[in-house]
């Protein structure tokens, strides 16, 4: 956009100059002036004549170019303001999604019971009471969410839509003993006005039967 406009203010600027040089060439190139009094007053006018001429063309060329920098620069207000609040959105999108992991990390508050079919284990869905809270496998709700309000900061912050899905188990990672472990995995997505952030968290527990 910056260089859209160095290059519109070049070739205004140039037009400009070619305008002066078109305007100013009769003068330049005018029959000698005659001495008597009469004939160097109308070469005087034909000089202001130009001269209005010139200032006239600059001040539409600057005119111009004061609307193109006023719109311009409300566009770049307003690409700035939408970037800010959209970052605002992703942070406490991405804020949810490690404040529900760690409800999953703690291992009672999603108890996932039936470790053999991926569900919904828990949601909030704004101003749906009914599809807010934790579930079981059938679909049905079975409870109210746990722990503290479920927003960002937690205290007095922005709500979140979110959803949290028992996807499966595993095998653990390096360290765990595969004979006495399980990997169980959970996908993690957050949503805040249209700004959706998603993850995949896991956490270790008894091998799985």
């Amino acid at each position: 956009m910056k260089l859209e406009f160095s290059t519109m203010l070049a070739m205004m600027l140039f037009s400009v100059i070619s305008v002066i040089s078109v305007v100013r060439l009769p003068i330049k190139f005018a029959k000698e002036p005659r001495y008597q009094f009469g004939g160097i007053m109308n070469l005087h006018k034909e000089e202001q004549g130009s001269i209005t001429i010139v200032a006239l063309l600059i001040l539409v060329v600057l005119t111009i170019l004061g609307i193109t920098l006023s719109r311009t620069t409300t566009l770049d207000l307003r690409i700035g303001t939408n970037e800010l609040v959209r970052k605002q959105n992703f942070y406490v999108a991405e804020g949810g999604v490690y404040r529900e992991a760690a409800e999953v990390g703690e291992g009672s508050s999603y108890v996932v019971a039936n470790i053999n079919q991926p569900y919904k284990v828990a949601a909030q869905v704004s101003g749906n009471v009914s599809e807010t809270g934790v579930f079981n496998s059938f679909g049905t709700k079975t409870g109210p969410l746990p722990g503290a309000s479920h927003q960002i900061p937690v205290v007095s912050g922005t709500p979140y839509d979110f959803q949290v899905d028992y996807v499966g188990f595993y095998l653990p990672p390096k360290g765990y003993s595969v004979d006495q472990f399980s990997r169980y995995d959970f996908d993690i997505d957050a949503d805040v006005n249209n700004v959706n952030v998603n993850a995949r968290f896991y956490r270790i527990g008894p091998k799985a039967k």
